[in-house]
């Protein structure tokens, strides 16, 4: 066997541990938003979004609140029949690889 011994983790989320990565981390969203600075963001938004113009109403009301990055769940219905093509495009190409 290649390995010596096996040791339990002590710790949750060993990975993204202090320990284990002491450095700060920082996340550029766009120029001038960078997360894990000094300031302080407030990401908000909708977690599905039903088309264009609620996307933009929304984003001007979160704006006007004062968040600074904004974020919305996938178009629902786009999502929806962009899965069922998928399926379909998948089910065709198993069935050309089964000849």
């Amino acid at each position: 066997m290649s390995w010596k011994s096996v040791m339990p983790i002590q710790k949750r989320f060993k990975l993204v541990s202090r320990q284990a990565h002491p450095a700060n981390s920082t996340v550029k969203i766009r120029e001038g938003v960078v997360l894990g600075r000094k300031k302080f963001h407030v990401m908000a938004g909708p977690c599905s979004v039903e088309g264009e113009k609620q996307l933009l109403k929304t984003a001007e009301a979160v704006k006007a609140a004062g968040a600074t990055v904004f974020r919305s769940g996938a178009l629902q219905s786009q999502l929806a029949e962009e899965m069922f093509t998928m399926k379909n495009q998948w089910r065709r190409v198993a069935a050309n690889t089964r000849r």
